[in-house]
């Protein structure tokens, strides 16, 4: 045995390793995401019952409270949407289309609705749930699945699309401003911000073609539907590089 041949299969052996611990490290940090998600429910539910105090009438009524909120609320996010095209110089036409129509392999629309609300319903656990702990047809669902799709690997429990850049980087995900396919591009604006699968890249328009999942009015009416468009690169704060 040669040293060349000594110094290739410590090389190899430690890039496995690196590897290896990269894999560990996504485990570790999902396994996190989901103690957190799985308390932040059980919290939300202890606080509802806490101030019904069981009682089924000021439930309903708290309850529909928070569903108007959350109305309210999903309205400004796609305000907040819109600006960043806006200011991205994008406030023409945007060329929405209900496009592929396998909606870019999405398997989990089925079963699944999305309310005037924007609440997700029905789906995998068939409580709006996909099996990756997302709202189904919301667009951090669209966008776990093509990171999974394009990688092999599943991002559990994410959170909200603003959330993401934080999270893709504890998984070992690189982050940046630089536009680019494959890639998954984050609007930080808003209470959840927004979330897309960049499809292509045009350098000479600097445009990106993307595809999502919920933006008001595309792909079909209300919130819920798969579209695509094509709008400045500028638009996203943060490019995920899958």
């Amino acid at each position: 045995t040669t040293l060349s041949e000594t110094i290739t299969r410590v090389n190899k052996l430690k890039k496995q390793l690196e590897e290896q611990k990269k894999e560990v490290e996504r485990v570790l940090a999902d396994q996190k995401n989901a103690r957190e998600a799985l308390a932040a429910k059980e919290r939300e539910q202890a606080d509802l019952l806490a101030r019904t105090q069981n009682e089924e009438a000021n439930y309903q009524k708290l309850t529909a409270d928070r569903e108007s909120e959350k109305a309210r609320v999903q309205k400004a996010q796609q305000d907040a949407i819109q600006a960043a095209i806006r200011n991205a110089g994008g406030g023409g036409s945007l060329g929405i289309t209900s496009g592929d129509g396998s909606m870019g392999g999405y398997p989990w629309a089925g079963g699944c609705t999305v309310d005037a609300n924007a609440l997700s319903h029905g789906g995998a656990s068939g409580g709006g749930e996909d099996p990756l702990g997302y709202g189904c047809r919301q667009c951090v669902s669209y966008t776990a699945w093509k990171t999974y799709q394009k990688t092999g690997y599943a991002p559990r429990y994410w959170g909200n699309a603003n959330m993401w850049p934080n999270a893709a980087r504890n998984a070992g995900f690189s982050t940046g401003r630089t536009p680019r396919a494959n890639a998954l591009g984050v609007i930080s604006a808003g209470q959840y911000g927004h979330i897309v699968y960049i499809e292509g890249y045009d350098a000479g328009s600097n445009t990106v073609r993307i595809s999502q999942f919920n933006y008001f009015n595309a792909g079909g009416p209300g919130w819920g539907h798969y579209s695509e468009m094509t709008v400045p690169a500028s638009t996203y704060d943060t490019y995920i590089y899958l």
